[in-house]
């Protein structure tokens, strides 16, 4: 495959000539017959776990789950995980007339590896545009590339997913709301609401360098995002109940609500790292200085 139409025993193909560096590009590759659908997909097990404690009394009850969740992908190298706690409670007092409970919804998820299939060069669209003639691994056990005549210019897509397998995305949730009701008389009662979900995010994206692609390079950098996000709601109502002649229901309703949210994203990235070891790669600060760029936006911001 490369050097283009050269056979093995060739002068071309010696392998001495091998290289692989900036400025020296000459990647013996040999030809395959690679099914790369079978060369980046997998079986994707699943496991879930969960933990449940109920009760009540005449005035009390709770409800508390401890989950945790796993999946690999059906590409390799990616995988997902998530921890979760449910707490939901209720209590009364003042001889029924007051009521007071809780929803709590927290959660924590990590993505590892990078797939996502909304891209061109995704490993699942690779996997049909790669040609078949181009094997995963080169002479020397570098990863192959389609520097050869006729090939396309497609990622290998073994490569991507290898090389993104140290991305990370970690992301928290916390969800959920508090309220009272009090009965002030058997028709009229108040109630009281706060609800807040509050999300934030952190992304590391390691960019390995592709020098196999026919129009890749050397250049290894880093990428860090994050971004947060909360709202919140708060709401008052009275409402008034009556029965007239145990036929004819009256329901009158008045309330308020108050509601905010706000969001709010950064990120930063460097490039040429001198070692391209996964440690050094996930702080920025260990980039050229010279390379760096950020930025930091407020997506949302409003009050009702």
């Amino acid at each position: 495959m490369f050097p283009s139409g050269a056979n093995e025993g060739d002068a071309g193909t010696d392998p001495s000539l091998y290289a692989l560096e900036e400025g020296n590009i000459y990647a013996i590759t040999r030809s395959a017959d690679t099914d790369w659908w079978d060369a980046v997909t997998r079986s994707a097990p699943v496991q879930q776990h969960n933990i449940s404690a109920s009760g009540a009394t005449e005035n009390a009850r709770y409800a508390f789950t401890l989950g945790y969740f796993e999946q690999d992908y059906l590409v390799k190298f990616a995988s997902y995980n998530r921890v979760s706690l449910r707490a939901n409670t209720e209590f009364k007092a003042i001889d029924g007339k007051l009521t007071i409970g809780e929803n709590f919804t927290a959660s924590f998820d990590n993505q590892k590896g990078n797939f996502q299939n909304d891209q061109e060069q995704n490993a699942v669209s690779a996997a049909y545009k790669h040609h078949p003639l181009l094997p995963i691994y080169d002479i020397a056990g570098n990863f192959a590339g389609s520097r050869g005549a006729n090939l396309g210019n497609n990622f290998n897509p073994y490569a991507v997913l290898a090389r993104d397998q140290d991305d990370r995305t970690y992301r928290l949730r916390l969800l959920g709301n508090v309220f009272a009701n009090y009965a002030i008389t058997p028709n009229l009662s108040i109630r009281s609401s706060f609800g807040a979900d509050v999300r934030a995010q952190r992304n590391r994206d390691l960019g390995r360098p592709q020098p196999e692609y026919v129009e890749g390079n050397f250049i290894n950098s880093s990428t860090a995002r994050e971004e947060y996000e909360y709202q919140w709601t708060w709401t008052n109502s009275l409402e008034y109940t009556k029965t007239f002649n145990e036929v004819h229901n009256f329901k009158a309703f008045v309330g308020v609500e108050s509601i905010q949210q706000f969001e709010e994203r950064f990120g930063a990235s460097r490039q040429r790292f001198a070692f391209e070891t996964t440690n050094i790669l996930s702080y920025l600060d260990l980039g050229n200085a010279t390379t760096s760029t950020n930025y930091g936006f407020v997506e949302q911001d409003y009050s009702l």
